[in-house]
């Protein structure tokens, strides 16, 4: 025992030198994992910077929005033009031809870039197709690929004007002169599943499945303004992708409040737990609920929430 103790008795100077070389250890080991994470910032601003040195293109509020966000959630440094582009430009269904300037300014596009196109319509250009709008320079390929789903140019924008074009069909012809043909055929909201609603310009994958979930739990949309509920969908996503909807309100599913278990009317958007709670107590107390008036009453609705679960209601 004694031998063993001896094996691990250090002197007061021992002691010391193994303390600073712990100390040396931990602060090389704190001084790799900051260069590290120094370098890999420090790679991704180059990478961002020269992307968009390389293309021309001015994104004058991308590094302020990535210095209030250092997590870099919605950046992916691997393809850093695009995602710059994602978080700079808003689209929604647009026909580029003789689009006002602050219609574009909505859409995300610089001043200089605006002005391009300006310069490019008054000396004659014209719009034919999507790909004309990728040859404007200050556009880069990057933003033209975020734009792209968005363009809708009309039969008649499509067709160049010669002196020996034919416009008899055209001025006849009312599938020819209608307004912006969309990319896909009008989806009922009610029956769509996400493979279809993914063709849907604006809606990701995750906001497909929000909206999928949201159509379940309220038994079905019964208006549009009801996108707005949805996690991702402000006013004018939603103005951009009902254009696309049609409302189907047949096989709506019916809410019905005296035949609901407690946790059942409690997944209902509509119903919060003090909603539920007065329900039930009144229906253990008096019975079944008769009518709207009477379940406002009970749950303490005010009438805009009552306007909304109307079409839900079933006192059956």
């Amino acid at each position: 025992m004694n031998q063993l103790k001896d094996l691990f008795h250090f002197s007061r100077r021992e002691q010391s030198a193994i303390l600073f070389l712990l100390m040396m250890v931990v602060l090389l080991l704190l001084f790799i994992g900051f260069n590290d994470r120094l370098m890999e910032k420090k790679q991704f601003s180059n990478l961002l910077s020269d992307s968009l040195i390389r293309k021309g293109t001015q994104f004058p509020d991308v590094e302020e929005k990535f210095q209030r966000d250092t997590t870099y959630k919605s950046f992916n440094s691997l393809q850093p033009e695009r995602s710059a582009s994602e978080l700079t430009l808003k689209p929604f269904p647009f026909n580029p031809n003789k689009l006002p300037e602050k219609t574009w300014k909505k859409i995300g596009l610089s001043d200089r870039q605006i002005k391009t196109i300006k310069n490019y319509e008054a000396k004659g250009g014209k719009f034919y197709k999507k790909e004309d709008l990728a040859k404007i320079y200050s556009i880069s390929q990057a933003e033209y690929q975020v734009l792209e789903p968005f363009i809708n140019i009309p039969v008649l924008d499509s067709m160049p004007m010669g002196k020996n074009t034919s416009y008899k069909k055209l001025i006849t012809d009312p599938i020819a002169v209608s307004e912006p043909i969309t990319p896909i055929a009008p989806i009922a909201l009610n029956q769509a599943d996400s493979s279809m609603l993914i063709t849907i310009p604006g809606i990701s994958p995750w906001i497909a499945f929000r909206i999928l979930k949201h159509k379940n739990a309220l038994g079905g949309f019964v208006n549009t303004d009801q996108l707005l509920e949805v996690s991702g969908i402000d006013s004018l996503r939603k103005q951009q992708i009902a254009a696309f909807l049609i409302l189907d309100t047949e096989n709506i599913v019916a809410l019905k409040i005296n035949r609901l278990t407690f946790k059942e009317l409690l997944q209902h958007p509509y119903f919060d737990y003090n909603h539920t709670k007065a329900v039930f107590n009144h229906r253990d107390r008096k019975g079944f609920i008769k009518t709207a008036d009477e379940l406002k009453t009970i749950a303490n609705f005010n009438d805009q929430e009552m306007e909304k679960l109307k079409p839900y209601l079933s006192f059956q």
